[in-house]
């Protein structure tokens, strides 16, 4: 028979069990942004990765000028990388990109996409080093309202280790460029290597896997739980019918 203590053991074998599943999914996941929420405001904080947009509305008033400035927070450097890029024109001229253009640009002004930023239908690939700070910015000249380009930036903050050295404690070695990336950014579905190793090793649990088990398994033993309570209480009132 169950009795209190019985359930009680068992409830805090689920609570344990939860938590132990629950410290398996400390991957940290990359918040969004729109860039025309922060345009000349200060500076933004990265904290890990983070995902950068345009805007959120459909299309974009004349003479846009929109630039955000980016500081690596706990890292010593920022990289960038566009996942997803289509922009509404049939440019393919470099000189029309002073109608509208997307930049990335360090702190002593390189331009990564080029002297009159980027606006070619084609994704731009690779990932870019902006170091401790970096600025993302976007363009659109008198020919408005133009449709608002899809852009999903991805900025993360990264550790660039010295030659032959390996990365700290707590980041993880992306065999590429000397870039270290924090544990935590490991396996989030997000490329922060810029070689998808960060997504490859050891992360044949995916998140979305983890987070199934951690729901699964404590849905079981609550239900183990109550069915325990009821079986308690049904006895208990058996008990009660016969000394009657």
């Amino acid at each position: 028979m169950l009795t209190c203590k019985d359930l009680m053991r068992m409830l805090l074998s689920a609570v344990t069990f939860s938590t132990l599943l629950a410290s398996m999914t400390a991957t940290k996941f990359p918040m969004t942004i729109y860039a025309d929420e922060l345009c000349y405001h200060g500076v933004f904080l990265v904290d890990g990765d983070v995902i950068i947009m345009v805007s959120k509305n459909p299309t974009l008033p004349a003479n846009t000028r929109c630039s955000i400035q980016m500081q690596a927070g706990t890292a010593k450097s920022l990289v960038a990388s566009i996942r997803s890029y289509h922009m509404d024109s049939s440019y393919t001229h470099s000189m029309d990109c002073q109608y509208e253009s997307i930049q990335l640009e360090t702190a002593n002004n390189t331009k990564m996409l080029g002297p009159l930023g980027y606006c070619k239908s084609e994704r731009p690939a690779g990932q870019y080093i902006l170091g401790e700070t970096g600025y993302f910015s976007y363009v659109a000249g008198p020919y408005s309202p133009l449709s608002t380009p899809f852009v999903e930036l991805l900025v993360s903050e990264v550790y660039i280790k010295n030659d032959n050295q390996g990365c700290s404690n707590g980041f993880f070695n992306c065999d590429r460029q000397n870039i270290c990336v924090d544990n935590q950014l490991t396996c989030n579905g997000y490329n922060d290597c810029g070689n998808d190793r960060d997504e490859d090793i050891n992360c044949k649990l995916t998140t979305g896997v983890i987070a199934g088990i951690v729901v699964g398994g404590v849905i079981f033993i609550l239900i183990i739980v109550i069915l325990g309570a009821l079986h308690y209480r049904h006895r208990k009132m058996r008990l009660g019918y016969i000394q009657h």
